[in-house]
């Protein structure tokens, strides 16, 4: 998103003419979520992508981060201020041994069977499926 002071009019490209002292030039951010079965219709809810945004809502109870990608295993960090939280690896995003002990010391919990669904009544989340069959 980009802030712009504005001194003067802009034209659109349909020739219209708007005014205003500011403009947000929004680009479309689009999320992509895993693949992953009851997923897509928790986002937002009790499916988040940031603890600052959304942690105070959801502390006091288990939380997992579901690794996407490299920056994964930092968020995984910063969660347990929140609380008991689970680093779930999708046997892909597997901690070094530098982070492994530091997520270890932030009380981390690690699981590296794949999710592939999240369970529980309307937006409430009660456990995760993981690939060998089991439930946490």
């Amino acid at each position: 998103m980009v802030l712009i002071e504005i001194q003067q009019s802009v034209h659109a490209r349909n020739q219209s003419k708007l005014t205003g002292k500011k403009l947000i030039i929004a680009t479309g951010l689009r999320d992509t979520l895993p693949d992953i079965k009851g997923l897509q219709h928790r986002w937002g809810k009790t499916v988040v992508h940031c603890p600052y945004c959304h942690g105070y809502e959801l502390r006091n109870r288990s939380l997992g981060v579901i690794a996407t990608g490299p920056m994964s295993l930092h968020q995984a960090g910063m969660i347990p201020d929140w609380g008991v939280t689970t680093y779930f690896s999708q046997g892909q995003h597997l901690p070094d041994t530098e982070q492994q002990l530091f997520l270890e010391q932030r009380g981390i919990q690690f699981e590296h069977s794949p999710v592939i669904e999240v369970i529980g009544e309307g937006m409430d989340i009660s456990a995760v499926k993981l690939e060998d069959g089991r439930f946490i």
